[in-house]
């Protein structure tokens, strides 16, 4: 089966060059059972490597099934090992953390056999062996007896034809060593069993060859029987191990450590945490940086949707949408209001602005978003602690608001009392109860716009016609004027002398969709002496306003649809059809000078910042990691050593690093949404993570889980078989 022609091995150090064979020439046959003794360093144990493949050679050839090995690759040598050798080592080499079944079922499974099978003749062996009251002991827990007996059952279950035995009952009592002596003595009848040992009075019953050596050379070689049979060829190609067999051994040994699963587990979940939360608090500063502040005077909160068809709008479908936190069917109600100011002692026409405001719908507010008292009822308002604190103002103050307008001048505004504050909006931000936008009568006072200037006609002498505007203040409607009729202060009109006006236009109607022209003949407007810039109309315009834009034949066309932030903004945008809707969300439209980044540059540089935080936490994770993994070094060693591809145990090492870090991952998001239920500032930062980028997150994490695993896998797997079975596990690290 083996035959070695003038073979040597030498060690090289910095000082010297060690034998450890020389010029040895031997021919192993199949049902041998050959004795290798000798003093100490005489050789007998490099013999034993060199011939299992743990070891190279230097000179001289190998032959093994009549096949020259002198070419041979590392992975010739596994797949040597894996298909014609079983190992029993002299300090056992179980894989302590898996119990006696499982010890044995790794061989099993390098053979290519499927699980059922695998653990039927594991068994049998187990039984042969004598160990089947310790089926499920951990190997790492047995005595010395039990360990070498799970060996020899491992070394069975390869069903390979030899089997090679570095002095096997060096750790144990007579007892145990005749018994292991006499079971390795029962296999040999049709294998080759090679054992190197000492103790040449346990062994000697059963050999039928002794070899002694001294000084890497044999000096004897002796028949004692003649027991040699022939041998077929065989391949030494074997089957890699499927993906199933890799992940379910991978899966058995993070579990068969709970201890060490739990300190991997937590060191990854501080990992993701930290990644996951940088990201979210990185993405909810968005809002200031690309949201409501960059675009000015645009809201967050509010998007308008009108149909392309321009049909009615069915405000029951949006009720469905999550994003959702209520619908406006007058959209010129949040247009009612555009400056406030304080009551006082004073002349209600003397209440001049303090600044202007912007409405929104308090719906979007819940409890947790208050800094203090109430979210407002009907007459109550809440505002951003910004502007209480810019303003001076204190809870159940009252505030005046106005209606829209050009000069702030000679208005009474509605009174509101301040229910509550907001770390919410800006400056200029002001929520009352969702109620107030369905009424009516402050629907109708956002309808009230003439855009500043009302435009006018006349005809020049050449009879040419010809439009120009005159700038004008707030529109009131009284019931003292006749029916049709206009009053406009004389200072705002054009000289008549100068300029015959035979008609004016006043145009009401929201910012998007349909407006409404009352055409005036010049007959019909009157001239005051009134020092305000207000045009007075009679009641029936405003009748006129109320039939067409909320009345009985009402239809919504367009609109309001609030929403928290700009998250559930881009959200609701992306869960509607907009082949049907058009939406206007100018919080997206600020001017290139206003904004610092795109929402997808800011996204982009958010993400490179999570890898390169990630880079940093994961090489601190992974040098600690490869400090709790040196055991594993030399599990890895022993399946080596018993037949198993490096490439196939660096997939076990990926599998495991990616396993632990899913169930991490997992935790830190349950983690995540706890704290949601108990933090605020959590809570508002995580809104803005979506599925999409959970998802990016996830792929960040498990690239660095790869990385950090490769460079395990560099550690690991950088030592030759022998040289990392004999150094402890740190100076192989």
């Amino acid at each position: 089966m083996i035959r070695l022609e003038n073979v040597s091995k030498y060690y090289r150090s910095l000082s010297s060059v060690g034998v450890g064979i020389r010029r040895v020439t031997l021919e192993l046959s199949q049902g041998e059972f050959i004795v290798v003794t000798g003093p100490s360093g005489s050789g007998k144990s490099t013999l034993l490597n060199v011939i299992s493949g743990l070891d190279t050679y230097e000179e001289g050839e190998i032959l093994i099934n009549g096949e020259e090995t002198s070419h041979f690759t590392v992975d010739d040598w596994e797949s040597y090992r894996a298909s014609q050798i079983g190992f029993v080592f002299q300090d056992y080499n179980v894989i302590d953390a898996l119990s006696v079944l499982e010890n044995v079922l790794v061989a099993l499974e390098l053979k290519g056999y499927d699980k059922t099978t695998a653990k039927e003749k594991a068994r049998l062996l187990i039984d042969k062996v004598g160990l089947t009251n310790r089926l499920h002991h951990r190997a790492g827990k047995l005595s010395g007896g039990e360990k070498q007996r799970t060996v020899i059952a491992r070394a069975l279950a390869k069903d390979s034809p030899v089997i090679v035995c570095d002095e096997p009952t060096g750790n144990l009592d007579s007892a145990s060593g005749k018994d292991i002596m006499a079971l390795l003595g029962e296999v040999s009848k049709d294998r080759l069993v090679v054992v190197v040992t000492h103790s040449e009075e346990d062994v000697m019953p059963y050999a039928t060859r002794k070899i002694r050596m001294r000084d890497g050379q044999v000096i004897e070689d002796i028949v004692m029987k003649d027991v040699r049979k022939e041998h077929d060829r065989e391949s030494f190609i074997v089957p890699t191990m499927t993906f199933g067999t890799l992940f379910r051994q991978s899966v058995r040994h993070l579990f068969r450590t709970p201890k060490k699963l739990f300190f991997m587990v937590s060191l990854q979940v501080f990992a993701v945490a930290l990644l996951v939360f940088v990201y979210a608090f990185l993405m909810a500063s968005s809002d200031t940086l690309i949201g409501e502040n960059a675009a000015q005077s645009d809201s967050s909160h509010q998007m308008r949707i009108v149909r392309k068809d321009m049909e009615e709008v069915d405000a029951s479908y949006f009720e469905t949408l999550g994003p959702v936190q209520d619908i406006g069917l007058y959209p010129t109600a949040y247009e009612a209001f555009v400056a406030f100011s304080l009551p006082g002692e004073r002349d209600p026409l003397s209440n001049f602005p303090l600044g202007e405001i912007r409405m929104e719908n308090a719906a979007v507010l819940d409890d947790q978003d208050l800094v203090t008292g109430d979210l407002p009822a009907l007459g109550q308002v809440v505002l951003s602690d910004v502007m209480l604190e810019l303003y001076g103002l204190s809870v159940e103050d009252e505030i005046l608001l106005f209606d829209r307008y050009m000069r702030f001048d000679n208005s009474v505004g509605m009174r509101f009392e301040i229910a509550g504050t907001t770390i919410r909006g800006t400056k200029e931000t002001v929520y009352f109860n969702p109620g107030i936008f369905s009424d009516q009568a402050i629907a109708l006072k956002g309808l009230i716009q003439v855009y500043g200037k009302v435009p006018y006609h006349y005809t020049m002498e050449d009879g040419a016609l010809v439009a120009n505007t005159f700038g004008a203040g707030q529109i009131v409607f009284s019931d003292q004027l006749p029916s049709g009729t206009v009053e406009v202060p004389v200072h705002l009109l054009p000289d008549p002398m100068e300029t015959p006006v035979y008609a004016f236009d006043f145009v009401f109607g929201p910012y998007y969709g349909q407006s409404h022209l009352f055409h005036v003949e010049a007959d019909d407007v009157n001239q005051s002496a009134a020092m305000h810039s207000n045009i007075i109309m009679s009641r029936s315009f405003e009748d006129d306003l109320i039939d067409v834009f909320l009345g009985e034949q009402y239809q919504t066309n367009d609109i309001i649809v609030n929403v928290r932030d700009l998250t559930d903004g881009r959200l609701l945008s992306g869960m509607l059809d907009h082949q049907i809707y058009r939406v206007f969300y100018d919080v997206n439209a600020a001017s290139t000078s206003a904004r610092v980044m795109s929402d997808r540059e800011f996204r982009t540089l958010s993400y490179a910042v999570v890898l390169g935080l990630g880079l940093a936490v994961f090489a601190v994770l992974g040098g600690v990691m490869k400090s709790v993994n040196v055991d594993r070094r030399k599990d890895f060693s022993v399946m080596r050593a018993i037949g198993a591809h490096r490439q196939d145990l660096a997939a076990s090492v990926m599998i495991e690093t990616i396993v632990t870090s899913v169930i991490a991952y997992g935790l830190t998001l349950v983690i995540a949404f706890l704290a949601i239920a108990f933090s605020y500032e959590v809570r508002l930062a995580m809104r803005h993570v979506d599925i999409t980028s959970y998802g990016w997150l996830f792929v960040i994490v498990m690239m660095l889980s790869v990385w950090i695993a490769a460079r395990q896998n560099r550690k690991f797997f950088g030592y030759s078989v022998i040289t990392a079975l004999n150094q402890n596990g740190d100076d192989a690290l």
